[in-house]
């Protein structure tokens, strides 16, 4: 499944812009499911409540009222491999947006022609960055990117996931299935209830690791070489 959002201001280019971009995708075959948006707002607050929103933003640029850039900014400042694509016109003021690593620009008058040559484009880069871990938690289900998780933790027979951004409880239990899963993805057992993203660990000692935010975790001394060799040492 691809999350996509559409923002444009004006409400009549937005659905027009919107129902190109969906039967483009799905005509490429596709499993999306695509928001619009008008107001740049309604993202933002999105993104500050929750991580890992959309793995597609289109964003109208208006340099009128700034709205776009706006919206790049701020999200960008929460996600910083969402793709962002914006649509417009192009002008001498362009040049702005750039500074948010846009994944590409679509010319608003050019959309049929320039939507297709990027779908391909978009379909690497996807496969490439998005490996996702779901989970439930008591009032919502979640996806935090495979990347994204520094490390999960069973304890009162809870699963504890933290990230880079957040600390979530879910209800699931078998730490051995998650393991199965993760397998291939750079995660280490430190102990029987605890799995750790090698990319997050800053040192090791006999009993502890040492993450980049300064937070440690005990080790299990029977697992030290694993995680010796994991870290590459």
């Amino acid at each position: 499944m691809v999350n996509i959002a559409v923002c444009y201001e004006n409400k009549e280019d937005l659905y027009y812009m919107a129902k190109v971009i969906y039967n483009s995708f799905k005509n490429k075959g596709h499993n999306i499911e695509l928001d619009v948006f008008y107001e740049s707002e309604r993202i933002m607050k999105s993104y500050d409540n929750t991580e890992c929103i959309y793995d597609i933003i289109f964003v109208g640029v208006n340099m009128a009222t700034n709205n776009g850039v706006k919206l790049a900014e701020h999200v960008r400042k929460k996600d910083s491999k969402v793709i962002l694509i914006f649509l417009g016109t192009i002008n001498e003021d362009i040049v702005e947006i750039f500074k948010y690593k846009p994944f590409r620009f679509i010319r608003k008058d050019h959309i049929n022609k320039d939507i297709d040559e990027a779908i391909s484009r978009i379909t690497e880069e996807l496969q490439e960055k998005n490996e996702y871990f779901y989970f439930k938690t008591k009032y919502e289900k979640i996806r935090v990117r495979t990347e994204d998780i520094v490390y999960l933790e069973i304890s009162n027979r809870k699963l504890k996931i933290k990230t880079m951004n957040n600390c979530y409880i879910s209800n699931l239990r078998k730490l051995k299935d998650i393991a199965e899963k993760l397998k291939d993805k750079n995660f280490v057992k430190i102990h029987r209830g605890c799995l750790v993203n090698v990319k997050y660990i800053k040192s090791i000692s006999k009993q502890n690791i040492i993450l980049y935010d300064a937070e440690e975790l005990i080790a299990s001394r029977y697992r030290i070489g694993d995680i010796e060799m994991a870290f590459g040492i």
